[in-house]
């Protein structure tokens, strides 16, 4: 068995040996008050997205968070955790302000590859976006 951070290499290419197969993910159980959303931006619909964000965000019935995980794609060769920024959050109601913030947490030492479709900066700041719009949404 493989954790996420194992299983992912680089672009396109996992842990998986050319004569292995993927037959299973485990994904355990969302705790009661997990919001999620998935955010992404590509030029045209189909296309390897520019950058995106994954977001699980749990809060408890005063709408305080206890737990988040945010995960960047387009951000790195790999999906990328946030932990810093997930840790910023707990504790702390959601709200622009504080998703801004997060986001920026998340996106501030990232160095996403540039090419014809955007620049390394646009790219940081299309992932800082997309972080902030689904900590929005998930919550």
């Amino acid at each position: 068995m493989l954790d996420a951070d194992e299983f992912f290499v680089t672009h396109l290419t996992t842990a998986l040996e050319p004569d292995e197969l993927l037959v299973e993910v485990e994904v355990p159980p969302v705790a009661e008050g997990t919001g999620h959303a998935f955010t992404e931006y590509s030029r045209r619909h189909g296309d390897f997205a520019l950058g995106g964000a994954a977001v699980l965000y749990t809060k408890n019935g005063g709408g305080t968070c206890t737990d988040a995980r945010i995960a960047m794609l387009g951000a790195a060769d790999t999906p990328l955790r946030a932990r810093e920024a997930e840790a910023a959050l707990r504790g702390q109601k959601l709200d622009d302000d504080v998703a801004a913030e997060a986001a920026k947490l998340a996106a501030r030492d990232i160095e996403p590859t540039g090419d014809i479709h955007g620049s390394s900066a646009y790219r940081k700041r299309l992932i800082e976006a997309m972080v902030r719009r689904a900590l929005l949404q998930a919550a």
